[in-house]
C-alpha cells in the first residue's frame, strides 16, 4: 500500500503500524506505536482485527490520503492524532463538510499534533455505538477490575458514557470482553500497572470487531467509576447501570449550582432514591454558554434515561 500511495504522491510516514521500534513506550505515548503493538503481537487473537491505518504528517496531506483512499478503495476514514486530545479528537470524514484548514471553518479544531492517524472506517453509519473496556491491572500483575462500556460519540467526539447491562448487546459484550481479555494479559506481561482501557469499532458483523486503540491511562470513562467505586455505590445491587455526560450545554443563564443540587434532591426523591445524580463539574456554569456535567446512576437502563428526562427537563436543558 505504501508503494500505491506514494506513486500516486501521498508522503506516508508508516502503514499499520509497522514502526522500527513497537516496544511498550511507543504504545504508551502514541496511536502509532499502539498500532504497531496490537499488530506485532496481538491481531488475529480472540476474534478482533486492526483497521488499516496509516500515519501522514499534517492537515494537508490527511486530507489528500484521505480522498485517495475513498477514491481507490470506497471506504470512509477516521482521522485523529497520533497522540494527545482524546476522545475529543476524533474526526470522521462521513460526518464532516470539508477537510480544509480555511479561516472560519470550524468543521476541524485546531491541534498541536503533527503526527496524525488516517484509519479506516469501519463503524456503523448512523450510529453513535462506541464499545470500550475500562480496566485496571494490580501491581501483582492481576486484572481487578473490567468494565465495558458503550461511549457517547456525537459527530465522532466522545461526550459521555453508559455503563451497565444493556449498554452493550449480549454478543458484542461477549466479543469485546474476549478481545481485551488478551489485550490485557499482554499489557500484564509488558509490566504495565494501573488504569487504561481497550476502544472498539462495531460493525454489522457482532462477533468480529475491531480494536481502534488502547489508552493506556485514565480515561473519562475511569474518572466517573473512581467517583463511583469511593462512595460505595456500584458494590449495591440498586444502582447496576451507569450514564454520564460530559459537557451539557446550558443556554438559561438563571441556573445555578445550587439550583442543580435543588434539583437533584426533588428527582431523587421522585424516583425513590433508587437514583443518584453525582454533579461532575458545575465550574463551567460561569461561562457562556454555561456547561455541566453529570453521572446518573440507577437499577436499570430505562430507569436512569426516564430520570434523566425529568432532570433534563426541569432544568429546561
Amino acid at each position: 500500500m505504501l508503494k500505491w500511495l506514494a506513486r500516486a504522491g501521498a508522503h506516508v510516514e508508516c502503514e499499520w503500524g509497522k514502526v522500527l521500534r513497537p516496544d511498550f513506550f511507543d504504545f504508551i505515548k502514541t496511536k502509532s506505536g499502539c498500532t504497531a503493538l496490537l499488530q506485532a503481537r496481538l491481531v488475529g487473537r480472540s476474534g478482533f482485527r486492526v483497521p488499516e491505518s496509516l500515519f501522514v504528517e499534517g492537515w494537508k496531506q490527511a486530507k489528500f490520503t484521505s480522498d485517495l483512499l475513498k477514491k481507490a478503495c470506497g471506504f470512509e476514514t477516521v482521522i485523529k492524532p497520533n497522540s494527545g486530545w482524546g476522545g475529543k479528537g476524533i474526526w470522521f470524514t462521513r460526518t464532516m463538510r470539508s477537510l480544509s484548514r480555511r479561516g472560519g471553518d470550524q468543521t476541524i479544531p485546531p491541534c498541536d499534533s503533527k503526527m496524525l492517524v488516517v484509519q479506516r472506517d469501519v463503524t456503523l453509519p448512523g450510529k453513535s455505538f462506541t464499545p470500550s473496556v475500562d480496566f485496571h491491572i494490580s501491581s501483582s500483575g492481576e486484572t481487578t477490575m473490567l468494565y465495558p462500556e458503550n461511549m457517547f460519540t456525537p459527530s465522532g467526539h466522545c461526550s459521555g458514557i453508559e455503563l451497565g447491562p444493556g449498554c452493550l448487546e449480549k454478543q458484542m459484550r461477549k466479543a469485546v470482553v474476549k478481545a481485551a481479555h488478551s489485550i490485557i494479559h499482554s499489557l500484564s506481561r509488558l509490566g504495565y500497572v494501573g488504569w487504561g482501557d481497550v476502544d472498539f469499532m462495531a460493525t454489522t458483523n457482532r462477533k468480529v470487531v475491531y480494536v481502534s486503540e488502547i489508552n493506556g491511562r485514565r480515561t473519562g470513562g475511569t474518572a466517573p467509576i473512581e467517583i463511583l467505586q469511593r462512595l460505595k455505590i456500584t458494590s449495591s445491587k440498586r444502582f447496576q447501570y451507569m450514564k454520564t455526560w460530559d459537557r451539557f450545554e446550558i443556554l438559561s443563564q438563571k441556573i445555578t449550582p445550587d439550583g442543580i443540587l435543588d434539583t437533584i434532591n426533588i428527582i431523587e426523591e421522585r424516583f425513590g432514591n433508587n437514583i443518584r445524580i453525582i454533579p461532575l463539574s458545575t465550574q463551567g456554569l460561569r461561562l457562556r454558554p454555561s456547561v455541566f456535567g453529570y453521572a446518573i446512576v440507577g437499577q436499570n437502563r430505562r430507569n436512569v434515561i426516564d430520570a434523566e428526562e425529568v432532570f433534563l427537563k426541569m432544568l429546561k436543558i
